[in-house]
């Protein structure tokens, strides 16, 4: 009895792991496509379009310096 118990959970348990399989994958997939697209869609629309071209100047800093100084320069130790 106990040998047939164990068959029949078994042949249960492939029945569920192919409905699964056929189901319930293929609709979290398309989910995950879905909402890939969505983002997607959502960073091209932000975009500018293709063409348009746009300048776009940074500030100008306030810091001046004398003339008769120079310009300071960074730099690095070299060992």
């Amino acid at each position: 009895m106990a040998f047939l118990r164990t068959i029949l959970i078994i042949i249960i348990v492939v029945y569920v792991l192919k409905l699964i399989g056929r189901y319930i994958i293929p609709m979290l997939i398309k989910r995950q496509v879905n909402k890939f697209q969505q983002e997607n869609n959502r960073q091209n629309y932000h975009q500018k379009p293709e063409g348009e071209v746009t300048v776009e100047k940074e500030k100008t800093s306030n810091n001046k310096f004398n003339s008769d100084e120079g310009e300071y320069v960074d730099y690095e130790e070299i060992n």
